[in-house]
């Protein structure tokens, strides 16, 4: 585009419309994948209801009851994960401490 183009207000050029740029994605693999696994779709969409629904009914009472469902369940993973390798992480630090108070 030269300068004449920009700056020349007389200069009306159209290159096309404004749908030329627009194209849909090709959704044709995730429906694959809903297909496959229908079974798991459609219990997400169940879930996913049910919990809609319960908010709309509800309201921010159950919001505040799934954010403490879902932290107890992050604590108890925590804790359950720490206590597995705490042990071993305990022994590795010991070990590193008598290596290198050794040399």
């Amino acid at each position: 585009m030269t300068d004449d183009e920009i700056f020349d207000s007389a200069s009306k050029k159209v290159n096309g419309s404004l749908w030329d740029g627009f194209s849909i994605p090709d959704v044709s693999p995730l429906m694959m994948a809903f297909v496959q696994h229908w079974k798991i779709s459609l219990s997400v969409i169940v879930a996913s209801a049910i919990v809609v629904l319960l908010i709309y009914a509800f309201g921010p009472s159950v919001i505040v009851a799934l954010i403490k469902v879902i932290t107890a369940i992050v604590e108890l993973l925590l804790r359950t994960l720490f206590a597995c390798l705490g042990g071993a992480l305990k022994a590795c630090l010991q070990r590193a401490v008598n290596d290198s108070t050794k040399q």
